[in-house]
């Protein structure tokens, strides 16, 4: 059921009004199963509300009190999300025990990743408290890196495929410097564990690399969409809202995905941008650079204070979603390929601009077709023909697309 008042037009734009203003929680029954996402690439993500709607629009949006959009559990598996004239059904892993859940081994399922969306969300190489057991740890190398034991990863996802929860894991690596051979090859056993148990996409989030070489290793295993995040385009404010980004130049960034468009399939290297903590229009710059490399742009929205969430600000956003849906193309070709991008549930991609963009007829039922899990499987088929042609004896062929 979904009611949709002047305010909202679509499920879409009701994706953008809940990143923008968040949502609140007052019923206990779900607020008290909302925990904080690990540490990921930003630490600003905090706690967020994870909730997909009958259409299939997916979104992860920040915990906001003062929200004027409000959660409450309507029955068994299924929440209600009402503000702003919207009354709208929605599933949320809110209503699911999963994150509360142990493995076999006691590890709780929410030490080792999230659920978020449509995707499982794995952190590895981030930099803890306390060592990890030596066990945890495939390579040895990196003593001061947490790495899950892999039969705990293979059990968390099993219940999470089983379940028919996500579609997708997505691998974030979070180190203290460049991308090097040793934290490669402790991913590895994690990405080749995916591959040979599960039928999934593989989303891969690094920083730059100690080495380009290295790159077409993550492919040449399976690696199917990698995010390399450029965040902010001034050097400067990068470096005061996102200390680890001193570590890599904005030049670091762009090279690393202009190497990785030359061994990837056609939309399958993205980088986030951030809303919030710059002007748009640099971020459009910045947007620009990346569509004509062939990178793909998501947004992550940064919450900003009420009086920055004019209709103004608002208008601007969607301007810019639109322009870089329209030089993504509008094709059908360039639609299928783009279709994966349905799956980020806490950024805001250029496919979900389609249904904002009014004079887009029919968006929604080529989406549904989109979204078939036949359709999917097509596109992995295809995307692993390229990869096998591409690849050559365990390595890469050289630079070309195919």
């Amino acid at each position: 059921m979904i009611q949709i008042g002047a305010t909202v037009a679509s499920y879409r734009s009701l994706k953008l009004e809940l990143l923008l203003y968040g949502v609140a929680v007052s019923d206990p029954r779900l607020s008290e199963k909302i925990l904080a996402l690990p540490e990921e690439e930003l630490s600003i993500a905090g706690r967020r509300v994870d909730l997909t709607f009958p259409d299939g629009t997916r979104v992860s949006a920040p915990l906001t009190d003062g929200s004027p959009y409000r959660l409450s559990l309507l029955r068994p598996g299924v929440a209600q999300l009402q503000g702003r004239n919207v009354q709208v059904e929605a599933h949320s892993i809110l209503t699911s025990d999963f994150h509360q859940r142990f493995t076999s081994q006691g590890t709780p399922f929410s030490e080792i990743g999230r659920i978020c969306g449509g995707y499982f969300f794995l952190p590895l190489g981030q930099t803890p408290a306390a060592a990890a057991p030596a066990d945890s740890c495939p390579v040895s190398g990196l003593p001061q890196m947490v790495f899950h034991d892999l039969r705990d990863v293979h059990e968390v996802l099993s219940a999470a495929f089983g379940e028919k929860l996500v579609q997708v894991v997505k691998i974030a690596v979070k180190l203290p410097a460049a991308f090097d051979k040793p934290a490669i090859e402790q991913v590895l056993p994690y990405i080749e564990m995916i591959k040979r148990n599960f039928k999934s996409y593989i989303y891969l989030s690094i920083p730059p690399p100690e080495s380009a070489a290295l790159l077409p290793l993550i492919y040449a295993r399976g690696v199917d969409v990698v995010f390399c995040d450029l965040l902010l385009t001034d050097e400067k404010r990068a470096a005061m809202h996102l200390p680890f980004r001193r570590n890599f130049s904005t030049e670091e960034i762009i090279e690393t995905l202009a190497r990785l468009v030359s061994i990837f399939p056609r939309g399958a290297v993205l980088s986030r941008l951030l809303l919030g903590w710059e002007p748009i229009e640099e971020t459009e710059q910045g947007a620009q650079r990346l569509l004509q490399m062939g990178v793909v742009p998501v947004l992550s929205l940064i919450p900003v204070d009420r009086d920055r969430l004019s209709d103004v600000v608002r208008s601007a956003i969607y301007d810019f979603l639109q322009s870089l849906h329209v030089d993504l193309d509008r094709n059908i070709y360039s639609r299928w390929i783009h279709s994966h991008l349905h799956m980020i549930s806490d950024c805001f991609t250029p496919n979900d601009s389609l249904d904002i963009d009014q004079t887009e007829n029919g968006a929604s039922l080529l989406d549904r077709v989109f979204d078939r899990p036949w359709s999917r499987r097509a596109l992995a088929y295809a995307w692993g023909i390229r990869r096998s042609l591409k690849v050559v004896e365990g390595g890469s062929a050289p630079d070309g697309r195919l």
